[in-house]
């Protein structure tokens, strides 16, 4: 997998894949080869059989993403603006990652989240985890939860950070807890939640602009339904009915 420079640019990203489809365009046999490691839909084709299928410039793009380790081209462009707008926005890359960590259900959009995207820009600023909570919440920072109890005994059921969220919904909503360098991490920070007071019945109203089927609504998030119907962890899912959550809440048993 190729590595992003450290400011990365997307005129640049897009003219590699410009390069890309001009050396396809002449059959050159890096090119062929270069389609066939990196898009699905090729994958196996001999480079007679690639040529011939007239890919286009999203193609290209697509596979220029895949090289970099992104799922898609949409996904490497949001990355590298989220990197970028730092550069004028301290709170941009807050938010960013907040926006990739949980699903729509919680940033109110349309879009799910995206923990791979999510677990690279926290690698790529390892501080934010140690210093802003809610970024610990989504990573299980335990330690750095530890200090915000200690600190303040009622914040454990105090909604706060950019999503006014508590913080107990905060880490049972997160979606880097379906990748396994931060499943275990996550799971120590629910138990402690739940272990200083945090209350496993608390929801917050968000409000959907995005219904299929009907006018924009508010609508109550619960950490359970995080747990059993957004990110599937049993553990989790065990440790708040355990804790007493109420699984009759409208949305957790019929997510899950």
């Amino acid at each position: 997998m190729k590595s992003l420079p450290d400011r990365p640019d997307l005129r640049q990203l897009k003219s590699q894949a410009k390069e890309l489809l001009a050396a396809y365009s002449r059959d050159e046999p890096n090119a062929a080869r270069r389609f066939r490691e990196s898009l699905p839909a090729v994958a196996g084709c001999d480079p007679e059989a690639i040529n011939a299928l007239g890919l286009r410039l999203h193609d290209a793009q697509s596979c220029i993403a895949r090289e970099y380790g992104f799922a898609s081209w949409a996904d490497l462009r949001s990355y590298v603006n989220i990197v970028r707008a730092r550069e004028t926005d301290p709170a941009a890359l807050l938010n960013g990652i907040l926006q990739v960590v949980y699903s729509g259900c919680l940033v109110e959009g349309p879009g799910r989240a995206k923990p791979k995207m999510a677990a690279r820009l926290v690698e790529r600023h390892p501080d934010l985890p140690r210093s802003d909570p809610w970024i610990a919440l989504a990573t299980g920072e335990v330690d750095v939860i530890h200090r915000q109890i200690e600190a303040n005994t009622d914040w454990a059921n105090n909604p706060g950070g950019p999503l006014g969220l508590t913080p107990l919904i905060s880490a049972c909503h997160s979606a880097l807890v379906t990748l396994p360098e931060y499943r275990d991490r996550i799971h120590r920070t629910v138990d402690l939640l739940l272990k200083a007071g945090a209350d496993p019945n608390l929801r917050i109203t968000k409000r959907s602009e995005f219904a299929a089927d009907g006018p924009a609504e508010n609508w109550h998030v619960s950490a359970l339904y995080g747990a059993a119907g957004v990110t599937f962890d049993r553990h989790v899912t065990r440790l708040l009915l355990q804790a007493g959550a109420d699984p009759n809440d409208g949305e957790s048993l019929y997510h899950s």
